[in-house]
């Protein structure tokens, strides 16, 4: 959804609430790494009962080790996905799923350094931006207005780039 107002325009992620809390957001994106973690406990729980072994210690250790897991991996998925991408005089603030669950943090504002757009075989497109100190991918089929977002990123690099030169001269 691209949301613009006098001096701001914002792009959102298509799993992105508009007002989510880090619970919401977190049960959210919670389950496939839950569901991956635990497969192999459960697999092999399945094996140790055939073989009439005991399972109990090795069930509540490998279901806390298994959710331990997909709660790093969670957290970690948040921090890298991109959820709000907001363009004001030329710079750009991009929010993560996990910066945008806790709204009353302060936003940093910074310049596009790089923009890459390719399409990965049998892929939809993505844009790898460096923005700051970090990288964020946009993958197509997450943003309704993946071709307007392009061009906004495409613009904030070219803005960045004649900062540097005016800079230089």
């Amino acid at each position: 959804m691209n949301t613009v107002s006098e001096t701001q325009t914002t792009f959102k992620h298509l799993r992105h609430l508009d007002t989510p809390s880090f619970h919401r957001a977190f049960t959210g994106w919670f389950a496939r790494p839950l569901a991956t973690c635990l497969m192999p406990v459960m697999v092999t729980t399945l094996f140790m009962a055939l073989q009439e072994q005991l399972i109990s210690d090795f069930l509540k250790t490998g279901t806390a080790i298994a959710v331990c897991c997909a709660a790093a991996w969670t957290l970690l998925q948040m921090a890298r996905t991109p959820a709000i991408v907001s363009f004001r005089n030329e710079r750009v603030l991009i929010k993560s799923f996990l910066e945008a669950s806790f709204p009353k943090r302060s936003n940093k504002w910074h310049y596009v350094i790089d923009v890459e757009v390719s399409r990965p075989k049998n892929e939809p497109l993505v844009t790898a931006v460096t923005y700051g100190h970090t990288a964020f991918e946009f993958k197509q089929p997450d943003w309704e207005e993946f071709q307007s977002l392009t061009t906004h990123l495409q613009q904030a690099r070219q803005h960045y780039e004649h900062v540097v030169q005016l800079r230089r001269d």
